[in-house]
């Protein structure tokens, strides 16, 4: 009787899972060097009687760095994915959305993407987004780790290294309440001070403004004394690339208002296209960033050459984009 019981219970728990819209991803290989290629294998499972519509693919262009909660300011905070072949769903960089074609054809329910990652971090497999008709809600599935590591790191990760969110606790909340005993405490202290001090003659604060220097003095500056440094000359060709790319961030985001410093290369490019700035100018500008990265995260080498006409591409590109301010006499 038991095993008629265990028989039905699995034929009704396969019947519930084959009726619930799915897709499951796993990764080829499961851990990988900064710029390599990894694939994406999905399998998506349709209930009967449902139709797929669309497969939105636009999630891999917004997978968030998990090594960023962990440390903001070596990881950035969106992994920067390039789509080397979109394999049997056609997708590309630009066309992440595959819908349903007039002549009725069928979506693909299964396929590989390729991509490429180059920034360094960790992040959960993306799915995909799906639409149906009718609308149904995919069921979750536990999705891997991905790690993309710097170059000359020994790969060790497997399924035991994933990451494990710890369960909250009411000691997590300690140290608000600490900080909000410390603040009333302070606001108490305040109150004190005024009121001992409130018969004493108040003073003329004199506040100067400081008057900030533009962005292009500034920049212009700090590649002047880069270039003074002669680092690459020196062999520290790493550092080189570190520093000139910081100066040219620093100035894009005093000038244009850009989060310069927090963005990847490819959001801080679609931020520059939207404030107006040239194509040439971008080109050059991500130019200096992409092939920054690859020395600084995989041990490459630029040479002389390159040295030398990017620090000569920054200084045009400053003095190209810098501000003018036109004074007029007064009276016009």
């Amino acid at each position: 009787m038991m095993k008629y019981f265990l028989i039905l219970f699995c034929s009704i728990v396969l019947s519930s899972v084959s009726a619930q819209l799915s897709v499951a991803v796993d990764a080829i290989p499961d851990s990988i060097y900064f710029g390599d290629d990894v694939v994406l294998n999905y399998k998506m499972n349709v209930p009967t009687g449902t139709q797929l519509t669309s497969i939105d693919f636009s999630p891999l262009k917004e997978i968030e760095n998990a090594a960023y909660q962990q440390d903001s300011v070596t990881f950035d905070e969106i992994m920067d994915v390039d789509i080397v072949d979109g394999g049997a769903f056609g997708i590309n960089d630009v066309n992440l959305i595959i819908s349903q074609q007039p002549d009725g054809s069928g979506l693909p329910l299964q396929g590989s993407v390729k991509i490429r990652i180059s920034t360094i971090g960790a992040f959960l497999l993306p799915i995909p987004i799906i639409n149906t008709t009718p609308a149904q809600a995919v069921m979750p599935l536990q999705r891997k780790p991905l790690y993309v590591l710097p170059r000359g790191q020994a790969i060790e990760l497997n399924e035991n290294k994933s990451i494990i969110e710890e369960a909250i606790s009411w000691k997590d909340y300690m140290k608000y309440l600490y900080g909000l005993l410390t603040a009333v405490g302070l606001v108490l202290l305040g109150i004190y001070l005024n009121k001992k001090f409130k018969d004493n003659e108040e003073k003329e604060v004199v506040i100067v403004p400081e008057v900030k220097k533009p962005a292009h003095i500034i920049a212009l500056k700090d590649l002047n004394e880069l270039k003074s440094k002669q680092l690459w000359q020196s062999g520290e060709e790493k550092q080189y690339h570190t520093e000139l790319t910081r100066v040219m961030r620093q100035y894009v985001e005093d000038r244009y208002d850009i989060q310069a410093l927090e963005m990847t290369t490819s959001q801080l490019k679609n931020s520059m296209s939207k404030k107006g700035i040239g194509t040439a100018v971008i080109s050059k500008f991500t130019d200096i960033l992409q092939i920054a990265d690859k020395v600084k995260f995989a041990k490459g080498k630029t040479g002389p050459e390159i040295n030398e006409r990017f620090m000569e591409d920054a200084i045009e590109i400053v003095n190209i984009t810098k501000q003018v301010q036109i004074e007029t006499e007064s009276g016009e």
